[in-house]
């Protein structure tokens, strides 16, 4: 699987891009504190989405039923 990782990043399918955490954290503690509660949605969850809409996705794939829902709730789209 590493060396797999390793083709895809020299082949450009898969770029490394530096996030600033502490904006990521920040981020998440706000979608926490606004979904949590209602949707129960977990942390990992809720990362994943943090970093996404810091990166300026406009959509998050995944097959995550909990976490189209959170998705979708923070305004983003899910798709292909």
């Amino acid at each position: 699987m590493f060396a797999v990782l390793q083709e895809n990043i020299a082949g450009g399918a898969v770029m490394i891009v530096p996030v600033d955490w502490q904006e990521v954290h920040s981020m998440a503690e706000q979608l926490s504190s606004r979904f949590t509660v209602t949707g129960g949605y977990r942390l990992l969850d809720i990362l994943h989405l943090s970093t996404a809409i810091h990166l300026k996705a406009r959509k998050l794939l995944t097959f995550d039923k909990n976490q189209i829902n959170l998705t979708k709730s923070a305004g983003l789209e899910v798709g292909p």
